[in-house]
């Protein structure tokens, strides 16, 4: 019975510690966004309103830079973020860095030189030699497709935003925590109920 009772006083601090966690996280997210939002607008004032719209990128060439990955971890669900860019990225650097010049041969026999392929030079189809040059699929910097030369509002905002997607992935991991242990507390409830 005492080990009952303890179990659920750790419960229950550690609801209320993870419930703190989730206020701070959730209050960090309004300001990212806040603050994105406002970078977006002084952007768009200094820019030109025509100038940062949807009009300026093809939403048929759009890519997910970050895409989640839902994992279990000792029964609990945990969410993940794969960040495509950068792993994309550091996996080219690397086999660039260790074969520099390497001729390797893809699947139909092709000859591919792992300098020409370079950063994000991965074929779209997976039976098209990327020596050909047609289609490089290559994930691109979205603000790239306001120019070159953006303003640092643009930019900031991007970054707001994208620490935006950081905290909002924390804030749904504590929501799952406090899920489990709202199951784990009723569990033990009713286990004290049955003893009493």
């Amino acid at each position: 019975m005492e080990s009952i009772c303890e179990k659920l006083d750790e419960t229950l601090l550690d609801f209320f510690d993870i419930l703190e966690q989730l206020y701070q996280q959730q209050a960090c997210l309004g300001d990212l966004m806040k603050s994105g939002f406002l970078d977006l607008s002084r952007s768009r004032y200094n820019m030109g309103t025509n100038f940062v719209t949807p009009a300026q990128f093809n939403e048929d060439e759009m890519k997910a830079l970050v895409k989640l990955e839902i994992q279990q971890d000792n029964g609990n669900t945990v969410l993940r973020i794969i960040n495509q860019d950068s792993d994309k990225k550091k996996t080219n650097e690397e086999s660039k860095l260790r074969k520099r010049n390497v001729v390797n041969d893809d699947e139909k026999g092709n000859k591919l030189d792992v300098e020409t392929i370079g950063l994000g030079g991965i074929p779209t189809d997976e039976n098209e030699s990327a020596s050909d040059g047609k289609h490089k699929k290559s994930i691109v910097d979205p603000i790239n497709w306001f120019g070159v030369l953006v303003p640092q509002n643009l930019r900031r905002s991007q970054s707001s935003f994208k620490a935006a997607i950081d905290v909002s992935v924390t804030i749904a991991n504590l929501k799952l925590k406090l899920q489990e242990l709202k199951i784990t507390y009723r569990k033990l409830l009713a286990d004290k109920e049955e003893l009493l």
